[in-house]
């Protein structure tokens, strides 16, 4: 037969193991406009468990390493090119709604940004679950490819995803955190009506 503490202790557990962090994985597609029109943009946003923030700033964050994007072009002007974040360095500025990553300065194309709504105004990869959905991008949904000269080729976001997003709506399904917390509470309750049964059959 089980102590009621031994069970307690056990949600205590599972509740404090629905916390840790997790990588998060988005997947992206884009279609290119202007000069870039015809190529189609695939890529992945990879933020790693372990990704800190250097920049105290609430609005920018400098991530030096666990967070990787990576990703192709196929068509246009840009046919057959892939990327990856030079280092695993990625910065945002909430300021300006960008997400910017500087690929391999050996490449044509040097740097990287992903810009966001302004809807966020705060670092959105600041917390250890960061959550960004399609509709995000409502204002500026553009992924681009800033190079030397100024010139720039652009991928308007045609689907964003993630097996890691929970239903935007918070009331629709609980959380992992929420539903080992109600546990929790339902097994507090529990005992102490066990012990308050017990203590009026011995009275």
């Amino acid at each position: 037969m089980f102590k009621p503490q031994r069970i307690l202790a056990a949600a205590a557990l599972a509740v404090a193991a629905s916390g840790q962090a997790a990588p998060i994985t988005y997947t992206f597609t884009a279609l290119g406009t202007g000069a870039a029109a015809g190529g189609t943009l695939t890529g992945t946003l990879v933020i790693g468990a372990g990704a800190t923030d250097s920049d105290a700033s609430p609005t920018r964050g400098a991530y030096e390493s666990g967070v990787t994007m990576s990703g192709s072009v196929s068509g246009g002007v840009q046919d057959g090119m892939s990327y990856m974040n030079e280092s695993k360095r990625l910065m945002v500025d909430a300021d300006s709604d960008d997400i910017f990553s500087f690929i391999n300065l050996s490449d044509t194309w040097p740097v990287f940004q992903l810009f966001f709504s302004a809807a966020f105004g705060a670092d959105p990869l600041k917390d250890d679950k960061p959550h960004i959905y399609l509709d995000d991008f409502a204002a500026r949904h553009e992924i681009r490819f800033q190079m030397p000269g100024a010139k720039q080729y652009s991928y308007d976001i045609s689907s964003w995803a993630s097996s890691s997003l929970p239903p935007r709506d918070p009331h629709a399904v609980p959380l992992p955190g929420s539903m080992a917390l109600a546990g929790l509470g339902l097994l507090g309750l529990a005992w102490a009506q066990g012990r308050r049964r017990g203590a009026s059959l011995r009275a």
